[in-house]
């Protein structure tokens, strides 16, 4: 038995095998956040922004749930064009896999919020 097993939090996922569920959760909970925060910017609920999105409303909780990681890129990508957000998607191979490489932002135009750890 190892004994060093999970030295670093990093290592223990990896060692695990939790670290893809765990970057995911991480990434699912910034872009719910961040759409969080451009609905309340812009002044929309969660029934206006369906209707804008021309879907229903429990898609609108999903995407704003941090744990429902079946995210679709349409859906993300229809709730970025309603509430004028630019969304980053760049599959790439990393460096250093300490952080997943997920961006969406709003434009600067929009307003002065910002999300510590976002983008």
């Amino acid at each position: 038995m190892n004994r060093h097993i999970g030295s670093t939090l990093q290592s223990l996922f990896e060692e695990t095998d939790d670290r893809a569920a765990v970057e995911l959760l991480t990434i699912k909970k910034l872009i719910a956040a961040r759409i969080q925060a451009s609905m309340q910017s812009l002044g929309y609920n969660q029934t206006q922004l369906a209707k804008a999105m021309q879907t229903n409303r429990l898609q609108v909780q999903r995407l704003l749930d941090p744990e429902h990681t079946g995210l679709t890129i349409d859906t993300l990508a229809r709730a970025a064009s309603v509430l004028n957000l630019r969304v980053d998607l760049a599959p790439k191979r990393r460096a250093n896999r300490a952080r997943p490489s997920v961006r969406v932002a709003v434009p600067k135009k929009l307003g002065k919020e910002r999300l510590s750890g976002a983008g």
